[in-house]
């Protein structure tokens, strides 16, 4: 089959860019002819390009650190070119999609992962377009969803008819969370099946690369300022397990080192090869499981729903930190990852099983 897939994939964002390549490697794995719709809006793209300018209080010097962040953005920018295969027409407004899918001729076009249906971010609000507005069921064209999130979003208000109407459309529903199940359930009638983040279907060993840091270290993966709270815990961690701290994608003044502009490869590897993980991320929460680590999130408002949705069934809500206060105790625990397994694995094998079903019952690699 050839497949488009439409998401969050034009962005500085690790988390995000993986998902993207995931889903991609996953499906082009099984043999189908894949391509990432390279649908960039304006607004999506303003926001990024803000990203790169850092202007927070951090461990930072603009000489010699900015043109980092720029390198950064050039990193992922080379890695999706080389490593999904992007549409050949580019646009930068929904109403150009149309044409993107007449020319592609397409059997089936997958919305997801990432919060594509989460309404309330200000720079994207409201796009019909991660609904697959853009063709009908005349096209003869699969509609399927994989992983999506609404993220935060409790209701889709005035938009909510014609979500209703865009999702009845669609031949295989999935969802990334048990809050977007039951939302659009209850808004929409629509029942979805709850599968995993596409990066939990992928073995990265074969394309990570190792970090060039000879000591044992405690990585950091963090997308806001940290706080004097998870400063403490930071240090308190790497001193009780004699670990230098390291973080990447950003630079923060409790790391010993920073690395900003890694390639997504490297990223990986980071992960891969620390002693023990401290990420406020979904996303790097998620290579905490691939690899076995102990680790600690921080999670604001925004992102309980899915952290929670993650690590409660695997019974590692107790690795979440909610509230930051003093009397705060770091979890020194190891976790135990053959139990974590037992009930994780079956639900790598599901989402795989929507999948196979959802593109031509295609059978699974053995």
């Amino acid at each position: 089959m050839k497949i488009g897939i439409i998401t969050f994939h034009h962005t500085t964002n690790y988390g995000a860019t993986l998902q993207a390549y995931a889903l991609f490697k996953t499906l082009t794995a099984w043999g189908h002819t894949v391509e990432v719709i390279d649908y960039r809006p304006k607004g999506a793209v303003v926001f990024y390009l803000k990203q790169l300018l850092p202007i927070r209080n951090r461990k930072f010097d603009w000489n010699m650190d900015f043109h980092k962040y720029i390198l950064k953005a050039f990193q992922m920018r080379k890695f999706l070119v080389s490593s999904l295969n992007l549409s050949k027409l580019t646009c930068y407004s929904s109403d150009k999609l149309r044409e993107i899918f007449e020319a592609s001729d397409y059997d089936a076009v997958i919305t997801g992962s990432d919060q594509v249906w989460c309404l309330d971010t200000k720079f994207r609000g409201f796009d019909a377009s991660y609904f697959l507005n853009f063709f009908g069921k005349a096209d003869n064209c699969l509609k399927v969803s994989y992983a999506p999130s609404i993220g935060g979003t409790q209701s889709f208000k005035e938009n909510r008819e014609q979500v209703s109407r865009l999702l009845a459309e669609f031949d295989h529903v999935s969802v990334r969370d048990y809050h977007s199940a039951n939302v659009i359930q209850e808004e929409c009638g629509v029942a979805s099946t709850k599968v995993l983040d596409p990066t939990f279907l992928v073995d990265y060993e074969d394309v990570l690369v190792p970090p060039k840091v000879e000591e044992p270290y405690l990585l950091v993966y963090n997308h806001k300022e940290l706080g004097h709270i998870q400063r403490k815990a930071i240090q308190e961690i790497a001193k009780s397990k004699d670990l230098k701290v390291i973080s990447i994608g950003d630079a923060w003044d409790v790391a010993d080192d920073s690395f900003i502009c890694v390639h997504p490869y490297e990223w990986i590897g980071y992960f891969k090869h620390a002693a023990y993980v401290f990420t406020n991320t979904f996303h790097g929460t998620i290579f905490s499981l691939l690899f076995r680590k102990d680790f600690t999130v921080f999670v604001g408002e925004g992102k309980r729903n899915k952290v929670f949705d993650l690590l409660t069934p695997l019974d590692l809500e107790g690795r979440i930190i909610t509230e930051l206060t003093d009397d705060y105790k770091v979890n020194k625990a190891q976790i135990d990852y053959d139990f974590v397994y037992k009930k994780l694995s079956p639900q790598i094998d599901g989402s795989e099983a929507f999948l196979a079903k959802a593109f031509n019952n295609v059978c699974l690699p053995v």
